[in-house]
């Protein structure tokens, strides 16, 4: 168990008397998930810190018109939204769908603000996990280009992802990607098609799929 809750960032740091002290105190909920069960769905209350300790699951995001939704798909250990817990929008903002065969611990709101703030170290952990989430995304910000259109492409991927690597899927009409770029459909088109000719993606219908994200960033070694 001691193991187990150092995996954890919000657990790393502490001793292994105060973790014993935790496991006394707090309740843990440990759940085995069987591939395809959906374990978060988007805009529920976020009422508790969710940790994904082993398995794959899919990360859903849709934009708030509807008109875009990325997937992607994200290994444990991971924890779900650790920002969503406080703040003026406490949902989830994805919906979560276990890939394969998983296994998750949460902590509800209520133990987290009773007891586990009551360490300092689980209070400083959570706090650089916010900090980490809003640097990243400032950062990526204003370094988005402007010029290059496959450059824009990739860093608006990176805008709207989770993380910076691995396998995405966007659902979304060349026409409604084109508005996001201010580019004709026939522009994004001609893009996707020049993507797809290079191996970095495969798309029809309205699906795009990238096996690696990695491998658009500008200072990829291909």
């Amino acid at each position: 168990m001691f193991d187990i809750l150092h995996q954890l960032p919000i657990f790393q740091g502490l001793s292994h008397e105060d973790c014993i002290e935790i496991l006394e105190k707090v309740n843990l909920c440990f759940t085995n998930h069987p591939a395809g069960k959906r374990l978060v769905w988007a805009d529920t209350p976020c009422n508790r810190l969710f940790y994904l300790l082993q398995g794959e699951v899919e990360m859903e995001t849709v934009s708030e018109d509807k008109q875009i939704a990325i997937k992607e798909y994200i290994k444990g250990p991971y924890l779900f939204e650790p920002e969503s817990l406080f703040g003026m929008h406490t949902n989830f903002r994805s919906s979560y769908l276990a890939c394969t065969q998983c296994s998750t611990i949460d902590i509800s709101k209520r133990y987290i603000l009773d007891e586990l703030f009551r360490y300092n170290i689980c209070q400083l952990n959570y706090l650089n996990l916010l900090s980490m989430r809003a640097q990243r995304l400032r950062r990526y910000i204003w370094k988005s280009p402007l010029e290059d259109l496959q450059i824009r492409f990739y860093y608006f991927l990176l805008h709207h992802c989770e993380q910076s690597h691995g396998k995405k899927i966007i659902q979304a009409s060349m026409q409604n990607l084109g508005r996001q770029f201010n580019e004709t459909r026939f522009i994004i088109s001609h893009l996707l098609h020049d993507l797809e000719d290079k191996g970095f993606l495969t798309f029809k219908r309205g699906i795009i799929t990238i096996p690696q994200l990695e491998r658009l960033a500008p200072d990829y070694k291909h």
